[in-house]
């Protein structure tokens, strides 16, 4: 039996980089959608029903944060990025809180409102990092009713992708 032919040169390889800590090709968002079109939609939908855990459930769960976010967030090609697990579970949960708020924020200024999308825009280029893609930051700039007297314009973070499971990873966001 020959082992060494290209099927099992790339078996090989697989084998090597997951034994590595490589799961870039297993990470799947959990309960991650199929388009960043219907994570926008399903957002704006929590939205409309003043939904703060539909909202909360389009967060990247916060194992994966910790576990693959933080340490994946390099260069594609470039080695994890090592954290204490203290340091790693501070900064997961200090951005979850945070993005709790920023919901909060976002169900306080736009809950229970009909929103009809105008245009859909990032203010940042697309980044490939080594376990997922990042889009962000998101804005949707709306008709809404009952009218806000502010722009009408919702601020969010980032959407990321991974192997074609499409989750946020925050809401919160930076205009500066």
């Amino acid at each position: 039996m020959r082992l060494m032919g290209p099927m099992w040169v790339g078996f090989w390889l697989l084998v090597a980089g997951v034994a590595a800590g490589d799961d870039t090709a297993e990470l799947r968002f959990v309960g991650g959608l199929a388009s960043q079109e219907e994570l926008i939609e399903r957002f704006v939908a929590a939205l409309e029903n003043d939904d703060k855990a539909a909202l909360l459930s389009l967060l990247v769960s916060a194992e994966q944060y910790r576990d693959s976010i933080l340490p994946g967030s390099v260069e594609p090609g470039q080695p994890d990025r090592t954290w204490p697990e203290k340091s790693r579970q501070f900064f997961t949960d200090n951005f979850f809180h945070k993005s709790g708020l920023y919901a909060d924020n976002l169900l306080s200024a736009w809950g229970g409102r009909k929103i009809q999308m105008k245009r859909v825009y990032f203010t940042r280029d697309p980044k490939q990092y080594a376990r997922y893609h990042a889009r962000g930051e998101l804005r949707i700039a709306v008709e809404v009713d009952p009218p806000v007297d502010v722009e009408p314009i919702i601020r969010t973070g980032f959407i990321a992708e991974a192997n074609g499971t499409y989750k946020f990873l925050g809401f919160l966001y930076d205009d500066d």
